[in-house]
């Protein structure tokens, strides 16, 4: 999540709650995919496909 906020500011609740709910492996890959974002959309367009 600091990662996100850095990157991004302020993160809504809702983006937060799933990042939160991921699991281990998606956390991973987060981190490595997060510097490929642009924005928030792109961020959740990458939630969407792992919920």
């Amino acid at each position: 999540m600091r990662q996100l906020k850095k990157r991004f500011g302020e993160i809504p609740a809702t983006i937060s709650y799933q990042v939160e709910g991921l699991v281990l492996e998606d956390l991973e890959t987060l981190t490595e995919d997060i510097f490929d974002f642009n924005s928030l959309a792109d961020l959740e367009s990458w939630l969407q496909e792992r919920c």
